[in-house]
């Protein structure tokens, strides 16, 4: 089983991208709002989080996202950034509007950044994947059903690039199915809670969020993973992790660079 390290960006910064405010999502801005008040005091890192949704708050959201009533009517990214920068005094931004392939490639080619997808869709993640290859990249996506969920961290490359032998899959090349734009999809959204907490569990999205977020600590605080995915099933209680290792993306039909061969060493 291989380990994965993360190469910190000399500029002291980490640009992070997160795409979807609602369930998932506003689940892992706040851990993101944590991590960004505690790795410049342990890591001596800052984060620069933007936040892409063009949706507005409702009804059926209170409870099982982080929105209250007060918040009804309003853009979900720019309550969440607006909250945090009043009460934290952090700098996040907002995005009030989906992300598009308008913007094509996020962040810049030179600095690390990472896109956290939290979108329910086989399109939106297609998006993603169009607008965050790039050198440097990461791309973690979280994604559930109402009682399952899985958050799998990839690393992006261009296609004409020569792969290396241990990057780190993405979601659409471990489920290249994402790719089918014939699939059909039920992403529309619900009008009420009770249909929302049929359509998902109340805690299926936090699974998530806490397991994206361990990930990502685990990432940045440590430079260090030996597992770079997790398959959650809140109903069951169950959590497995997804290895590093090239043997077991193969079960999921991903075929990466062989191995290099070991030199061995020449007789003097």
């Amino acid at each position: 089983m291989l380990k994965h390290h993360f190469k910190y960006p000399a500029s002291g910064t980490i640009d992070i991208e997160l795409v979807g405010a609602g369930g998932t999502g506003s689940h892992v801005f706040a851990a993101l709002c944590d991590m960004a008040m505690t790795l410049p005091k342990v890591n001596n890192f800052h984060l620069n989080v933007r936040v892409w949704d063009g949706d507005t708050v409702s009804e059926s959201n209170l409870g099982r996202q982080r929105f209250y009533p007060c918040d009804v009517g309003r853009n979900k990214a720019e309550v969440l950034v607006h909250r945090a920068n009043a009460f934290l005094g952090v700098n996040f931004v907002a995005a009030p509007e989906p992300l598009s392939v308008k913007y094509g490639r996020l962040g810049t080619e030179y600095a690390p950044r990472i896109v956290i997808g939290c979108v329910d869709s086989a399109a939106a993640r297609r998006i993603i994947a169009d607008t965050s290859i790039g050198s440097n990249a990461y791309w973690l996506d979280c994604g559930n059903q109402q009682h399952t969920g899985q958050v799998i961290l990839g690393q992006p490359r261009f296609p004409h690039w020569k792969d290396a032998y241990g990057r780190l899959p993405t979601v659409m090349e471990l489920f290249p199915a994402l790719r089918d734009e014939s699939l059909r999809e039920d992403d529309g959204p619900s009008c009420s809670v009770a249909e929302a907490i049929a359509r998902q569990d109340l805690f299926i999205n936090r699974a998530v969020a806490t397991a994206a977020g361990e990930l990502l600590w685990a990432l940045l605080r440590h430079g260090e993973i030996s597992y770079h995915g997790r398959f959650i099933n809140t109903r069951q209680g169950t959590s497995t992790k997804l290895k590093i290792d090239p043997q077991e993306w193969k079960r999921f039909g991903f075929k990466g660079p062989r191995k290099p061969p070991t030199r061995k060493p020449k007789k003097t």
